[in-house]
């Protein structure tokens, strides 16, 4: 009797490896998949600018501190937001890194503001990309949906103060062995080499944001080896 022979995905499921991912900014790591070796290395992405400055659709936060920048008066900010209905009040804290949050809203646990944090410190200003953004979302009244494009520009921007943006390179190549016959296993073994798959992207804001494109990329390098969507999701999930 012939011995039935696995199928290819099964022989997919059984050569895949968990894949293995950067835990830190400035590392790298390798994974040998079979004959092939897949780098993925993330960085601190340095030569970001202020996504208030640089991005429609931000806003624009106002501190009252004289060691911040895009510093306002604080009566010049009260008129602002007697004036105009969609700015919205700021609270900051600061114990190690910044946190720019909306002052109407609960503050995070952790936060409080008898020492390292102010009540109001500041106000956010759409631009005109928010203001002209709003048409009734999710059933919000235009104040609602203000404070909560408040709140989302509060959070890059925090992750900007605190150097929290990132990027990655992700290169898959054909294993090369040397002639000892141990595997080649440091990335500039193959600057000279072509990648099967390769990708980097620069601008992430926040860690999960970061993995989670990452993870995007390293998923279709392994369908390019022709995995299956099974195998795949078999070597990522716990990343």
């Amino acid at each position: 009797m012939t011995k039935k022979q696995p199928s290819k995905r099964i022989r997919n499921r059984a050569q895949i490896p968990v894949i293995n991912i950067p835990k830190l900014p400035g590392d790298e790591a390798y994974t040998i998949i079979g004959k092939h070796i897949l780098f993925v290395s993330v960085d601190y992405d340095i030569d970001t600018n202020n996504p208030c400055e640089e991005m429609d659709g931000v806003g624009t936060i106002r501190s009252f501190s004289r060691k911040h920048i895009n510093r306002i008066d604080a009566h010049e900010a009260l008129e602002l937001l007697k004036s105009d209905p969609d700015v919205v009040g700021l609270s900051y804290f600061e114990h190690g890194k910044s946190l720019w949050m909306v002052q109407e809203l609960p503050a995070p646990c952790g936060v409080e503001f008898q020492w390292d944090g102010v009540r109001f410190a500041g106000i956010w200003i759409p631009d005109d990309c928010v203001r002209e953004s709003y048409t009734g979302q999710d059933g919000l009244s235009r104040r609602d949906w203000m404070v909560q494009q408040a709140k989302s520009a509060c959070e890059i921007y925090t992750q900007w103060t605190n150097g929290e943006v990132y990027g990655y390179n992700v290169e898959l190549f054909k294993l090369n062995k040397a002639d000892t016959g141990d595997y080649y296993t440091k990335w500039d073994d193959y600057r000279f080499g072509k990648a099967i798959s390769e990708d980097s992207c620069w601008g992430f804001y926040g860690w999960d944001h970061l993995m989670e494109e990452v993870m995007v990329v390293v998923r279709f390098a392994l369908k390019e080896l022709g995995f299956s969507k099974r195998a795949i999701a078999t070597a990522t999930k716990e990343v």
